[in-house]
């Protein structure tokens, strides 16, 4: 039996546990061991064996080797075991349980739950079929915190390897390094890092873990608690020569993945290869970061560089820079998502790639740059600078859908942008649609801007390609069909629209460019468009410039003298709190505008004082402003008011009567932003029913010395 403590080393060993917070049963005794010390016991499993339900048992710094530092049971016992100073990195590094590939660290089969806790060891060098370096089966549950757990090996030898750092894990891991495992079989392996671990998952990095030669979940395999606040990076499929591989960073992983980093997990396999980062994750993806993820086929399909049918929401996510190819294979699916059909919603999809190979019978393709198959809804995301294409000179090949392609539920209030499609210059390649294509759903308050199809051959639209749904709403602008060179054969056709046949409304359809049907080629009849140099038939059509603010740096917004304002469909009704790009009620006035923004309603403003001196002394800046003569400035929302939408008013009043509202702004507030000369102020609000509305007013400022400053 071990040997108690005395009262003053309890309360002494209390007092430091409290301070550094490590976990303590309270009312149980401490048992010590060293493994060359004085100490209760020498090793591990010993120690254990004679402890009780409530007691901790420290463990010294030092190499843990041989019977009773491997294989340990904790006997259904709730216990803690922990090194000195679990919080201590130095002393996790040194305190290390070395298996010397004899057997695994721990073995968890007694039901354990959470009260059995294992806390701030380095366990290594493990080797076991499942669970090199932690298992834990029959339901168990214990808390594993603040440990390093790399370098184990679960080897199926002629079966299949599984978990290679902890399996069947049940209990919350929490604070822990997963590294350098391997979860290898003759054939198969699944859970580099972790397999069929269903308790949350908190702030841990899991890295650098493989399967293979073939296998599933580089990182995390078939763990269905919540997973959150974790790094889980550079895991991969090894040896680059298995069949198939899905999940380089995480395989069906169907708790919420919240606030983590998915990064530089890729996938090589012979047939098959799916999903660099994510492989049917059915949680709730939310506020991470996916980015160069990459999975690459041989000689079949390869799709998902980024997540692969992950069909719960994804929300708030940075998908950025994953990649997808083949070598000789056919095609190369969805360089950043593929067949998501959730919600995916204000997220950014940029940079990523689906790159096709040289595939000698049939031909290559590369399809859905940033998207492809995603069927739920899109709102709400940037989806910009993603590339479809070919890598090698072979013929009836090429890109199609820089952005997305067969994506067919409803996108709105996306803005798809500089997304290209395109081929290796070769004869009988071809590229279509730079920003969507095949895309059937609505399409609806968004902005398609400078995508480009680019080929040798044939190049057809540069914004959108064979996208039967509504597209309603939009401003398609400045997209290119382009020909590398010309061809003998073949054209660059549709430099907005190519082929889209349903209903096209609202929408703006200006400065786009190709060789044949600059603006829209082979599409419906527009109604309520502003097409340029239009010359066919449908309702409401006008071709005069829309006067965009700025489309140089990509500000679609209308000008107060445009065309567009009011111009829309005059039967159209808004959907319940249905709004344009940038989150405005969607119809502002008396009629919808063309295009993605609806303008604000335009008001009158004086600015008082007209002359501003920044040596000069003042307590406010007076803004008094008028609405147009349908609206009542008692309907003003006080809280709304901001000059520069910057500056929020301190003070607002209004006088019905006479139709005037007054908004006084702090002048410290107010100088900083002030440059000297002639300068425009901006004031903005909105009413109580959303509508929003704006007034500009022309102020001097002069220099602190009071004189005027040169034109």
């Amino acid at each position: 039996m071990a040997t108690r403590t005395s009262l003053k080393a309890t309360i002494v060993t209390l007092l430091f546990v409290l301070v550094v917070g490590a976990p303590v049963a309270a009312g149980g005794q401490i048992i010590y061991v060293d493994d060359d010390g004085p100490a209760d016991f020498s090793n591990i499993q010993a120690a254990i064996d004679n402890s009780n339900h409530g007691d901790t048992i420290v463990i010294n710094p030092g190499t843990y080797t041989g019977d009773g530092n491997r294989d340990i049971d904790f006997k259904g016992k709730a216990i803690t075991v922990r090194s000195t100073d679990p919080n201590d990195p130095n002393i996790v590094a040194a305190t290390i349980i070395d298996c010397n590939h004899l057997g695994r660290g721990f073995l968890f089969h007694s039901g354990e739950d959470g009260n059995s806790i294992l806390s701030g060891f380095t366990i290594m060098n493990g080797q076991a079929a499942i669970g090199a370096g932690i298992y834990c089966k029959n339901q168990s549950g214990p808390t594993i915190s603040n440990c390093v757990i790399k370098s184990n090996r679960a080897d199926g030898q002629e079966s299949t390897g599984f978990g290679g750092g902890i399996s069947g894990c049940k209990g919350t891991i929490i604070n822990c390094t997963i590294r350098g495992n391997k979860a290898v079989g003759k054939s198969y392996g699944s859970g580099g890092g972790l397999y069929d671990c269903n308790g949350k998952i908190t702030n841990c990095t899991i890295s650098y873990n493989t399967i293979g030669p073939a296998g599933d979940g580089g990182g995390l395999s078939e763990c269905n608690g919540d997973i959150i606040n974790c790094t889980i990076s550079n895991n991969w499929l090894e040896g680059y020569v298995g069949w198939r591989g899905r999940g380089g960073g995480l395989y069906s992983c169907n708790g919420a993945i919240i606030n983590s980093t998915i990064s530089g997990n890729v996938i090589v396999a012979v047939q098959e290869a799916y999903g660099g980062g994510l492989y049917e994750c059915n949680g709730p993806i939310i506020n991470c970061t996916i980015k160069g993820n990459w999975v690459r086929c041989d000689y079949h399909v390869s799709a998902g560089g980024g997540l692969y049918h992950c069909d719960g929401p994804i929300i708030n996510c940075t998908i950025r820079g994953n990649t997808t190819a083949t070598s000789y294979g056919i095609e190369a699916m969805g360089g950043g998502l593929y067949a998501c059909d959730g919600t995916i919603s204000n997220c950014t999809i940029s940079h990523n790639s689906a790159e096709g190979g040289s595939e000698y019978d049939d031909g290559s393709w590369g399809l859905g740059g940033g998207l492809y198959g995603c069927n739920g809804k899109i709102i709400n995301c940037v989806i910009s600078d993603n590339t479809a294409t070919v890598t090698d000179r072979l013929e009836n090949s090429g890109g199609a859908g820089g952005g997305l392609y067969r994506c067919s539920g409803t996108i709105t209030n996306c803005t798809i942008i500089g997304n290209t499609a395109s081929d290796r210059g070769w004869y009988d390649q071809r590229s279509f649609g730079g920003g969507l294509c095949g895309c059937d759903g609505t399409i609806s308050n968004c902005t398609i801007s400078g995508n480009i199809t680019l080929s040798k051959y044939d190049s057809a639209g540069g914004g959108l390609c064979g996208c039967d749904g509504t597209i309603i709403n939009c401003t398609i602008s400045g997209n290119t069909a382009m020909l590398e060179d010309e061809p003998t054969v073949g054209d660059a056709t549709g430099g907005g629209l190519y082929r889209c046949k349903g209903t096209i409304t609202n929408c703006i359809i200006w400065a786009n460019s190709a060789n044949t049907g600059s603006q829209v080629y082979s599409s419906s009849e527009p109604d309520y468009c502003c097409v340029q140099d239009y010359t066919g038939s449908g309702t409401g059509n006008i071709g005069d410039d829309p006067l965009f603010i700025d489309p140089n740096n990509v500000d679609y917004h209308l000008f107060p003298s445009s065309p567009c304002i009011d111009a829309g469909d005059p039967n159209y009704a808004a959907e319940p709190n249905e709004t344009d790009l940038d989150g405005n009620p969607r119809v502002i006035g008396c009629r919808i505008d063309m295009g993605a923004y609806e303008s604000p309603i335009f008001a009158k403003v004086r600015i008082v004082p007209q002359t501003i001196n920044l040596a000069s002394k003042g307590n406010w800046i007076t803004c008094y402003f008028w609405l147009p003569e349908q609206y009542n400035v008692a309907d003003v929302e006080p809280n709304s008011i901001f000059l520069e939408d910057i500056i929020q008013s301190e003070q607002f009043s209004v006088d019905e009567q006479q139709q005037v509202a007054t908004a006084r702004f702090n002048r410290e507030d107010v100088q900083p932003i002030l440059d000297l000369g002639d300068i425009d102020l901006t004031i903005t609000g909105q009413l109580t029913d959303g509508t929003v509305f704006e007034a500009t007013d022309t102020i001097k400022v002069l220099n602190k010395i009071g004189r005027k400053s040169p034109n």
